[in-house]
Parts: structure tokens; sequence; C-alpha cells
């Protein structure tokens, strides 16, 4: 089973254009992000999870699981 990685991103922080963002980084374009955009890339092992709100919470497990 292969794994996408997924990213979020927040873009223009704090001003009334600001928009958070969870997608696959396959999704991510260059014009999606400028010098005010913070990006965070999950590992492999980084699941997205449904919110009763419409949004969705991103979580990365602190460790990978043992093989």
């Amino acid at each position: 089973m292969s794994h996408r990685r997924h990213g979020s991103f927040r873009r223009t922080w704090d001003r009334p254009a600001e928009a958070l963002r969870v997608l696959d980084l396959g999704e991510l374009t260059p014009d999606m992000v400028d010098m005010r955009t913070l990006v965070i890339i999950g590992s492999s092992q980084t699941r997205r999870f449904p919110r009763g709100d419409g949004g969705e919470w991103v979580y990365t497990p602190r460790s990978y699981p043992q093989s």
C-alpha cells in the first residue's frame, strides 16, 4: 500500500484574505504559496480526519511503527 504525503498551508496569516488548506503534496502548485505562507509537510504516517464543521484534522504520529 502506498502512502500519500499530506501537507497543509496557511496563507496571509492574520489578514482578511487568510486561507487554510489541507491537501496531498501532489496537488500543491507554486501559485498557491508566497512569502506569507506557512507550509507544513507531514510524513508517510500522516492521516486526515474529518471534523464536525466540515474541515479536517491532520495528524502525524510522533514515531513510526516497529517493523
